[in-house]
Parts: C-alpha cells; sequence; structure tokens
C-alpha cells in the first residue's frame, strides 16, 4: 500500500506536532532508491509540511511566554547574533527541530530569518540525502 507524496508530507506534519518515531528522512530516501528518480514532490510536501508544523510551533511558544513572562537575556542575545546560522544548523542536522524553534519563538527571534534559515536548511537536507541514495 502506497500513501503517496503527500502522505509522507501529511506524516511529517502530524508527526512534528506530536511525535514522529521514523523521520521523513528514512522515507525520501526509500522513495528515491525504489522509484530510481528523485522525488520532487514528495520532497516539496515534506519541507512545507515542516515549515507549516514549526510555524505552529513558534506561534504557540510565544503565546507561552504571555503566561511564563521569565526573560534569558543572555541566550536571547546568543540567538538574536547567531540565529540564522543556528537555526541553519539545526535544519541540516538531527537536532530535535521543533524544541529549537519553540525556544526561537519563546525569545522572540525574528521569524523572517528563522523561517529562510528553515526552509534553506530542510531543503538543502532533504535533496542530498535523496542525491545520495540514488547514488548508492
Amino acid at each position: 500500500m502506497t500513501y503517496g507524496p503527500w502522505g509522507l508530507g501529511i506524516y511529517s506534519l502530524v508527526g512534528l506536532l506530536i511525535y514522529m518515531p521514523v523521520g521523513p528522512d528514512v522515507f525520501l530516501m526509500a522513495l528515491a532508491r525504489t522509484s530510481r528518480r528523485f522525488p520532487w514532490t514528495a520532497v516539496a510536501s515534506v519541507v512545507l509540511a515542516y515549515l507549516v508544523a514549526l510555524a505552529l510551533v513558534y506561534s504557540l511558544s510565544q503565546t507561552v511566554r504571555r503566561w511564563l513572562p521569565k526573560s534569558f537575556p543572555k541566550a536571547e542575545q546568543w540567538l538574536q547574533k547567531y540565529g540564522f546560522w543556528a537555526t541553519l544548523t539545526a535544519a541540516l542536522t538531527p537536532i530535535p527541530l521543533r524544541e529549537f524553534i519553540a525556544v526561537a519563538g519563546y525569545l522572540r527571534i525574528s521569524w523572517g530569518r528563522t523561517f529562510l534559515a528553515l526552509f534553506l536548511g530542510l531543503t538543502f537536507r532533504f535533496t542530498v540525502e535523496c542525491l545520495l541514495a540514488l547514488l548508492w
């Protein structure tokens, strides 16, 4: 039974919001390997699902700040200075991205820079993984 590329996107969206036992990386690589072609729509749906889910996490964490007004000036200063590169690194590696974005939202880091870093990092990560699966 197959769910198609958009099913993988829905799996990623729900998995990021609740719990994801197996990341979409494995499924994307398997799809690329078995179909012997680059899964453009699957990569696009997974990146889109990640961005939607992480935007929800970001906005929810900003809402939580209203109830927990504690401030972390050192962390906020560090993320303001290195936020783009830290987010890009988190998107490229297996760092728990949902938790990282929750902290960025709580500390009110710029969503535009965060979104751009997420988009570039996730697109690069999934593209390279699928290309490696095709070459393997």
